[in-house]
């Protein structure tokens, strides 16, 4: 096995479900402490006016064509103790430099082993849609400088859940076959909305050999979102969404490769979409050089949205526009009342290359060009819906430094 593959599914396992390794320090027999942080620089060629990867209705947040230094950046630090030979208490501090490094409870949760097959989990823990939910803010997990966009931020909600899961292994052979069940809530808040995700059901099925894992997820809730701008829409209420995802990870320590596919469909406001991403890289000693494909698509039906022309005039009242000035702005797209301002579509062709500093460090560079963005606004927040055609483009350029302990 190849010594870099070895050392990424360690990590996996050190920051992903709390779980003994030989990294862990240990301050006391019963006390282990992680830790992990991504450091660097994310600027874009042209940021056609708005900020990439804005979080939705969330001005100021993203990156524009000046660069950050602070976009993508996260320190985080991870405490396990066991209680006693059944009980673990977990619990994971995040800091993200797009949100301006206030600390908060990613993860806090208690874990009772019932048998060594047999896990039960209640509290806050990472919400389990994605291959790499466990690690989606652990870079030096994965080989790419970022996390595929179209797939990864296309879902853009809270990476942390509150609820109770139920864990089980079962050997076949030379494969493992694991399994998760779950249910609970998810909640968010951001400056001009509030979402709340209730009545959660999901499950995953994972199949692995060492080299090849395969993924299969189903994700099930409600829907509830408030507005917080004025003029404000009313509440949406009781929407139900369904999360599908499918994937695979191959790493033999020659050949690295992966790809996703997750699926939305949704009720009234929030929209239906398709997103996808590929990737293959080869080792050559400490360097890892890859590309990447990814590609989200929205999927429109034929029934108009209700309640897009307050959105628009809401957010960009949040931006800083007069209400009067945002009132006349918003008919101005009147040609895209039809489209909800959440539709996102955008396909991204990347080349990058990972460099293995140490055993726990690592250097990573990688270009993204984005395109095809299909008359909307692509991933650029603070953008009219439909500013963004297939003759527009811009290249994304992210350079950083992940460590994990």
């Amino acid at each position: 096995m190849h010594p870099h593959v070895s050392r990424c599914r360690l990590l996996a396992l050190v920051l992903g479900a709390g779980t003994t390794s030989a990294l862990a320090e240990d301050v006391t027999p019963n006390l282990q402490i992680n830790g992990f942080g991504t450091f660097g620089y994310t600027t874009v060629s042209d940021d056609f006016g708005g900020k990439y990867q804005s979080e939705t209705f969330s001005p100021g947040s993203g990156v524009d064509d000046k660069g950050s230094f602070s976009f993508g950046n996260v320190l985080g630090l991870q405490l396990k103790y066991n209680v006693d030979e059944k009980i673990d208490l977990v619990g994971q501090l995040v800091a993200q430099g797009d949100e301006n490094y206030d600390t908060r409870a990613e993860w806090a949760y208690a874990a009772y082993a019932v048998t060594d097959r047999l896990n039960l989990r209640a509290g806050r823990f990472a919400q389990p849609l994605f291959m790499y939910s466990e690690n989606i803010r652990v870079g030096q997990a994965y080989p790419w400088a970022h996390l595929p966009t179209e797939v990864y931020f296309n879902a853009s909600i809270a990476t942390s859940f509150d609820g109770v899961d139920v864990l089980y292994r079962h050997p076949l052979g030379s494969w493992n076959l694991d399994m998760q069940a779950y249910t609970g809530r998810t909640s968010q808040s951001e400056l001009a909305f509030s979402s709340d995700i209730r009545r959660q059901l999901g499950a995953n099925v994972t199949l692995g050999n060492g080299d090849l894992s395969l993924r299969a997820g189903y994700n099930e809730g409600h829907l509830n979102y408030t507005f917080n701008f004025v003029p404000a829409p009313p509440p949406i209420t009781d929407e139900t969404a369904r999360f599908s995802e499918i994937g695979l990870t191959y790493d033999d320590g020659t050949w690295f490769a992966a790809a996703e596919i997750t699926q939305i469909r949704a009720e009234g406001y929030t929209p239906d979409s398709d997103a996808a991403f590929a990737s293959v890289g080869r080792y050559f000693g400490k360097w890892l050089p890859y590309v990447v494909f990814s590609k989200a698509n929205a999927v429109k039906g034929d029934e108009c949205r209700g309640g897009f022309i307050p959105i628009i005039t809401g957010q960009l009242v949040a931006g800083g526009m007069p209400p009067a000035n945002a009132a006349a702005a918003a008919p101005g797209i009147a040609d895209f009342t039809c489209r909800s301002q959440l539709e996102n579509e955008q396909t991204s062709y990347s080349l990058g290359f990972r460099y293995d500093i140490s055993r726990r460090s690592s250097l990573k560079l990688q270009v993204d060009h984005l395109t095809d963005f299909h008359d909307t606004r692509g991933f650029f927040g603070g953008l009219p819906q439909g500013t963004l055609s297939d003759d527009d483009s811009a290249e994304a350029i992210t350079v950083n430094l992940n460590t994990a302990f």
